[in-house]
């Protein structure tokens, strides 16, 4: 039985990586084809630096 195409959707660019990285390599190592959709653009470090500790 082949495997089915994936597609995954993520609202961070980095989430796929971070969440679901493992999953999807095993269905593209079994065959499956894959796609991961981000729908927001990365970062671009504007947010200020924290003043000190976050406790």
């Amino acid at each position: 039985m082949p495997m089915p195409d994936v597609l995954a959707s993520f609202a961070h660019p980095d989430s796929e990586a971070l969440f679901a990285g493992g999953v999807l390599a095993r269905h593209t190592a079994a065959g499956a084809r894959h796609t991961a959709v981000g729908t927001r653009p990365p970062a671009t470090g504007t947010r200020p630096p924290a003043s000190g500790p976050r406790w």
